[in-house]
């Protein structure tokens, strides 16, 4: 657990699905859990790492060590999080299925958590379908 300082997100990355980070260990554009330990909440979402290519982002880290630019819908999805402020957060970092279906889910874009939620929907529907006809293979019902 390490205590990030807060930045709001640009204007125009308000409704993106990701946040600027400035942290050593976490790759380019790989999905990101934060945990808030004083809330016990979590979100998940695509990172990208602040460095000197960005130069606002930079320019405002420059003398922070850890740094995370999110947008209202993270912050408040992660509880009492204000702009300007410092927080013990933990950060991990993956690319697994699981974090890449948990940070869709957790998008402030409607229409990316309705297309994932109809995703779901459908590999479990399918998997019914395909275990259902298997069963009736193996098990035909008597013909009268």
């Amino acid at each position: 657990m390490q205590k990030y300082y807060i930045y709001p997100a640009r204007l125009e990355e308000v409704h993106e699905g990701l946040i600027w980070i400035k942290d050593s260990n976490i790759r380019s554009r790989t999905v990101v859990k934060i945990f808030n330990p004083s809330t016990r909440r979590e979100i998940y979402c695509k990172a990208l790492p602040v460095d000197a290519t960005d130069g606002i982002y930079f320019e405002k880290t420059r003398k922070r060590q850890l740094a995370i630019f999110m947008n209202g819908w993270y912050r408040k999805s992660l509880g009492r999080i204000e702009e300007h402020h410092s927080y013990e957060l933990t950060v991990s970092s993956s690319m697994s299925i699981y974090f890449r279906a948990k940070a869709a889910l957790d998008h402030p874009q409607a229409i990316v958590r309705i297309s994932i939620t109809f995703a779901i929907w459908s590999i479990l529907l399918t998997t019914l379908g395909v275990l259902m006809s298997y069963i009736f293979w193996l098990y035909p019902l008597p013909v009268r």
